[in-house]
């Protein structure tokens, strides 16, 4: 938490006036009043959790399906988050963890099967570009846990929309075990089967302030 600091400092000399015609009395006062903004960010959305209802994770022949970065991204947008940042020099980052089946530690299973699907999205803040990309996206998980320092945005309301799309390869099975937030570089891609079951990914989005 940031905490606004109010500096007022003031200097003034009254006097009782004299009846010389040379007079030192101050008839002008000068306040000076300093005060200060730190750089702040929020999210109007709160911590939760988004069921992807009548979507299979696999197609007819039980493999991963590649659209479902697709998929996840939409459910997010729809939750109709917005943000905002008032300093210029801003982090973001977005992280994603694999979809891992429920229960397990993930991995391919001692029969062959998959438990893990690996997969991508990227961010878009309305009213945001990056001098460095020729694109509107602002940050994708496909780096990990790195992202970039952006200027402010969401001036006005809850802030900037926030839409959240598909980036970059698209989704796979992965015998890589775990539900980390690692780079798409280090998981590998499985033709195998998916363990039928639920599967738990967590996404997560950090806005750090700076000025």
């Amino acid at each position: 938490m940031k905490t606004l600091y109010i500096l007022a400092a003031a200097t003034a000399v009254i006097a009782t006036p004299a009846f010389a015609e040379e007079s030192s009395n101050n008839h002008d006062v000068a306040v000076t009043v300093q005060a200060n903004t730190p750089a702040k960010c929020n999210i109007a959305a709160d911590d939760q959790t988004v069921t992807l209802a009548n979507y299979d994770l696999t197609n007819s022949n039980g493999q991963a399906r590649d659209n479902v970065g697709t998929t996840i991204g939409s459910a997010l947008t729809g939750l109709n988050m917005k943000a905002w940042c008032n300093g210029g020099g801003n982090g973001v980052v977005l992280t994603r963890t694999s979809l891992q089946k429920d229960g397990s530690s993930g991995g391919l299973t001692d029969s062959g099967f998959a438990q893990n699907i690996v997969y991508d999205l990227a961010l878009k803040i309305e009213g945001l570009t990056r001098s460095d990309r020729s694109d509107d996206l602002i940050e994708a998980t496909e780096d990990g846990t790195g992202g970039p320092t952006v200027g402010r945005f969401g001036p006005t309301g809850t802030g900037a929309a926030l839409t959240f799309v598909n980036f970059g390869a698209a989704s796979s099975a992965t015998s890589l075990a775990g539900a980390g937030t690692l780079p798409r570089a280090s998981y590998d891609t499985s033709t195998a089967r998916l363990v039928a079951g639920n599967y738990t990914s967590t996404v997560t989005l950090t806005l750090t302030p700076g000025l």
